[in-house]
């Protein structure tokens, strides 16, 4: 533990928002914990150990979602924020904060709402809850709330310039021009007249549909610095936002300058690039193009753009394989209008040209689809079309590039992410440290199902825990959860190949896996299990049984083999070969082997039920009789001989003793619905039309209830006893 502790005072911090000032580093605080949550729990001190312990665990989930939110890791930063926020009270509005991150992040607006209006009631003066409540509100389009919330947020703190900045774009989208240059002209006292704020300024500008405004915006950077970073870039931009084709003298040479300053940059290069293909300029565009695809070579917009180029100048052999390589890039063919229909188009005028017909033919067909799907989509949209470039031109490629609200979406660098991950893999282990701990206390409480709650956190967060898994395997079996124990358990092995009670506590979970259907994980233990021991027959007979269960007939006949093969006189594997043979309709062969099971066993019940059941499929009613008459002195409780007694005779129009074998199996298996099928059949035969309405209703009744619950079993079989004879 002082290694751990140790470790930790080395990492400097991170979070979802700015710390208030605290007397205590994040290390101090873990460290005291630690100890305090330690010494109570060796005095059984239980409440003030389980406060330590969460408190521990909030603190260091904190850390790992600001770790993983910025490892753009965002599941995991979800799972850490959700579980910091339930750890300690004192964690909650910092995860919550943190939650509503990610979800701003990851598109999910509506669940970003939800988590920090949570704050709200209880923290009206909470700023960086309102920015974060606008920028939420923003992103979903609803421009009117997010005002609201950013002028709250700026009140509280006037000198955020960040939140400042989010209200004029909010006051941009909903055309409060001069509150949003009012918003400006303030920040600029704050922050200074500097080429990065007339840049941002911008920006907000052109992103918001002003763009003569945006062009002041880019050309006073320029005045300031002419060589400011992506100035000319986001200029040229905006002159194809504002007058499209007629623009492009002017973008050229905004682009151009761009990359004299900035020769390495992808979308000075690629829109370069798209602006001399449009020209007419081959040469120039092939070269930036290809420059683009060198630059982000799974982008599939610039491969595009650079087989048009090769396309429009009479090179459709080079343009082929490019085409080509874009379709394969476009995953989604709605990206940017449906641009990716002209390179069906394109790819398909060049294939034909080279004689590939029917590739050629597919392509321009795919082509044909897509720009029908776009002219329905424009025809259907509301909203005006905007002046300049059409949908599915460069103006819809530049604005998918640049959101809005500037969101932190570029990847760490090399010594961020270096950083972040040691964040991961200390703050891991501290939080992996607190749920083993919490888990330990709950099973000194015999609060098993909790303790398995704890324990899998402490898995998932530092896997390397000793016993960890086995440990998490032991809680689940204590709760019934068979499943979960299993695949822990699976883990512990996993870590643990020599630990020695672990083969025997899966062999006794893998008969309770396949008896109550979980059979996925009995695949799993069973294959597990005969890797470590393939002399044990009982293995194979196992998996025969799950891979029967699952519908996979031929598999499982060759597990029942194999264990036949291991052990000849190994109990059921014939009569489990039978059930198959009966299922495939191999009557003969499956009476054989009910015929091999009782040679080893004369008063197995269900291999002589299934050879009956057999002869009852053959029209052998005579000599079933006998057999099934013998099951039910042999295992009384058996419903299923019963069953087909009572089938055999209502064949035979011995009505009375149908109806009194098929009540007596109603009685012994009420859920089974071909019984009450069989005895409504049997009422209405003795002119019981009552007592037949009711068991025809009952069998609809547990019919769609059996229909249903297989929808969602692990089984796929239906009962034996549907097969009819033929």
């Amino acid at each position: 533990m002082r290694r751990l502790v140790f470790m930790l005072l080395l990492v400097t911090t991170v979070s979802a928002q700015p710390q208030r000032t605290q007397q205590k580093t994040t290390g101090e605080m873990i460290e005291e914990l630690s100890r305090s949550a330690m010494l109570a729990l060796e005095k059984r001190q239980l409440e003030k150990a389980e406060s330590d312990f969460r408190r521990l665990a909030g603190i260091s989930l904190d850390q790992l979602g600001a770790a993983h939110n910025g490892l753009k890791e965002y599941e995991r930063a979800e799972r850490a924020y959700r579980e910091a926020s339930r750890s300690a009270s004192g964690m909650m509005f910092r995860a919550l904060l943190g939650l509503g991150i990610v979800y701003l992040k990851t598109g999910r607006y509506d669940e970003g709402i939800a988590a920090v209006e949570q704050i709200l009631p209880l923290d009206l003066l909470n700023a960086e809850a309102r920015h974060l409540l606008g920028k939420l509100h923003f992103m979903k389009g609803e421009f009117e709330l997010a005002a609201q919330e950013l002028s709250r947020a700026v009140g509280q703190e006037p000198d955020n310039v960040r939140v400042a900045y989010t209200l004029a774009l909010a006051d941009l989208r909903i055309k409060r021009v001069e509150e949003a240059k009012n918003v400006f002209a303030q920040m600029s006292k704050k922050i200074g007249d500097t080429p990065q704020f007339h840049l941002l300024v911008g920006r907000a500008f052109r992103e918001t549909g002003y763009a003569a405004d945006a062009v002041a915006e880019f050309k006073r950077a320029l005045e300031l610095n002419p060589q400011t970073p992506r100035a000319h870039y986001y200029l040229g931009l905006t002159y194809l936002k504002m007058e499209g084709g007629a623009a492009f003298p002017e973008a050229r040479k905004a682009f151009e300058a761009e990359l004299a300053n900035n020769p390495s940059e992808y979308l000075p290069n690629f829109f370069l690039g798209v602006v001399t293909v449009r020209s007419r300029d081959y040469p120039t565009a092939i070269r930036h193009l290809r420059k683009a695809v060198a630059l982000s070579p799974n982008t599939p917009d610039a491969y595009l753009y650079l087989g048009q180029a090769f396309f429009q100048s009479g090179d459709e052999s080079t343009a082929i394989p490019l085409l080509k390589k874009a379709i394969e890039l476009t995953p989604d063919e709605r990206r940017n209008g449906y641009q990716i229909a002209n390179g069906h188009f394109m790819l398909g005028q060049a294939l034909r040209k080279a004689g590939q017909t029917a590739e050629a033919s597919e392509h321009l067909k795919r082509s044909q689809v897509l720009k029908t799907l776009r002219a329905k989509e424009q025809a259907a949209a509301s909203s005006p079309k905007e002046e300049g470039m059409s949908s599915q031109d460069v103006g819809t490629i530049a604005e998918s590039a640049e959101p809005a609200v500037v969101l932190d979406v570029d990847p760490p660098d090399p010594a961020t992410r270096k950083h972040l991950e040691g964040v991961v893999q200390t703050y891991g282990k501290t939080a992996g440290f607190a749920y083993q701990n919490l888990g330990r206390l709950e099973t000194m409480r015999e609060d098993f199902a909790r303790a398995g709650d704890f324990l899998e956190n402490a898995a998932y967060w530092d896997p390397s825990l000793p016993d960890i898994f086995f440990n998490l395997g032991l809680a689940r079996l204590r709760t019934g959860q068979p499943d979960k124990a299993a695949t822990a358990l699976l883990s512990a092995w996993r870590h643990s190949p020599k630990k020695p009670e672990i083969p025997g506590l899966l062999a006794q979970l893998a008969i309770e896996l396949v008896d109550k259907r979980f059979l996925d994980e009995g695949l799993s233990v069973t294959d597990a299990l005969i890797k470590a021991r393939p002399e044990i027959s009982d293995l194979y007979l196992l998996k025969g049984r799950v891979l029967a269960l699952r519908g996979n007939w031929e598999d499982s006949l060759a597990q029942f083999r194999l264990a036949l093969e291991k052990n000849p006189a190994i109990p059921e594997a014939h009569y489990f070969s039978g059930t198959v043979l009966v299922r495939q309709g191999e009557l003969d062969k499956a009476r054989e082997e009910f015929e091999l099971e009782l040679k080893l066993n004369p008063r197995h019940p269900q291999a002589m039920y299934h050879k009956a059941f057999v002869l009852v499929l053959q029209r052998k009613s005579d000599e079933a009789v006998p057999l099934l008459e013998e099951v039910t002195r042999l295992a009384p409780d058996y419903a299923e001989p019963y069953y087909q007694l009572g089938r055999a005779f209502l064949d035979q129009n011995q009505t009375l003793l149908a109806i009194a074998n098929l009540e007596t199996a109603a009685k012994l298996n009420p859920e089974a619905y071909y019984i009450q099928y069989q005895l409504s059949r049997a009422y209405t035969k003795s002119q019981r039309r009552e007592d037949a309405q009711q068991a025809l209703t009952k069998y609809r009744e547990l019919k769609k209830a059996h229909d249903q619950r297989r929808d969602t079993n692990r089984s796929e079989v239906p009962p034996i006893e549907e097969i009819e004879p033929n």
